[in-house]
């Protein structure tokens, strides 16, 4: 999205592989000791590929699961785009830590915090709500697993969750989850425990507290060694957010492997077939689809089917 600021900033427009620059540390992180740690902790991590929506397409193909994320205030951050700073990223994640519940670091001599300004400023989210994605005593993970199923008997036959099978809003949400809202690297197609529970509160229309499961993300990934870091496209927003001299720095601009679109829609199992998307596996499209809107007390959902040209 381009800046409303009348005076951008000047930003070097050069692509270029992501690299690390073990040797040019002195402007990104001015503590030796720092700068060890990073030169053999961080500098060659690699970075979970960004993903991002465009919610009208969804919503212009006879989806529903959107209206969720409308209600959770996830529209602005599942549609995040632009460019990443992938040194940047990774001299954040090296300094990260937790601070009272908050993620706090520093990056080019500036602290960086994670604050409720961020939240609401960058990405949209409603303070406050719960931890759902933890679980309680009380949910049943294999019970919740079978309502997202169309066929909910077939989950006697796997000993993993998976997102196939899933009824069609269900298995794109289950995707969005692991590419964008709580990113890793691996197969996307099977979903963890915390998956199960976020998706049990996003069709309960349970308010989640989205700003701690990115913090608790963050956090968890600088306790993994090695693992790819996440987040990309948002904390490149922070970065700028708090005014980082980004002119010289190695950016990464965004590709149509990024765009979560038709071709993310085949990869899922998808075909659209009678002006409808529905599994390729099954004849019968109305099995697949997901349950009627739920009151329009709460939501409004578009029936509208639009005809890929």
């Amino acid at each position: 999205m381009a800046s409303s600021s009348s005076h951008p900033k000047r930003i070097k427009r050069t692509t270029v592989k992501i690299t690390s620059r073990p040797t040019e540390l002195d402007g990104l992180i001015n503590d030796d000791k720092n700068q060890a740690n990073f030169v053999k902790n961080w500098k060659d991590h690699n970075i979970i590929n960004p993903k991002y929506i465009d919610i009208d397409f969804f919503r212009d193909n006879g989806f529903q699961f959107q209206e969720h994320f409308a209600y959770q205030s996830l529209e602005k951050f599942v549609q995040l785009r632009g460019i990443y700073y992938p040194d940047l990223l990774k001299v954040f994640y090296a300094n990260a830590r937790e601070d009272n519940g908050t993620v706090v670091s520093r990056v080019k001599g500036v602290n960086i915090i994670l604050d409720d300004t961020v939240w609401t400023t960058i990405v949209g989210f409603q303070l406050g709500g719960e931890k759902s994605y933890v679980g309680s005593p009380n949910l049943r993970k294999m019970e919740i697993y079978k309502s997202l199923l169309c066929n909910p008997s077939s989950a006697k036959k796997c000993n993993f969750y998976k997102a196939g099978g899933m009824k069609r809003d269900d298995c794109v949400m289950a995707f969005i989850i692991g590419w964008i809202l709580a990113p890793r690297a691996g197969n996307h197609g099977q979903l963890l425990t915390e998956d199960i529970f976020l998706m049990h509160a996003i069709n309960s229309r349970v308010k989640i507290n989205w700003s701690a499961l990115v913090c608790d993300t963050i956090i968890k990934i600088t306790k993994l060694p090695m693992y790819p870091l996440p987040y990309a496209l948002f904390l490149s927003k922070v970065f700028e957010y708090y005014n980082l001299d980004l002119a010289d720095e190695i950016f990464v601009p965004l590709t149509h492997t990024n765009f979560i679109e038709l071709n993310a829609l085949y990869h899922m199992g998808f075909v659209f077939t009678d002006n409808e998307w529905t599994f390729k596996d099954d004849p019968s499209p109305s099995t697949t689809t997901s349950p009627p809107p739920l009151s329009t007390d709460h939501s409004t959902h578009s029936d509208v089917k639009k005809t890929i040209k």
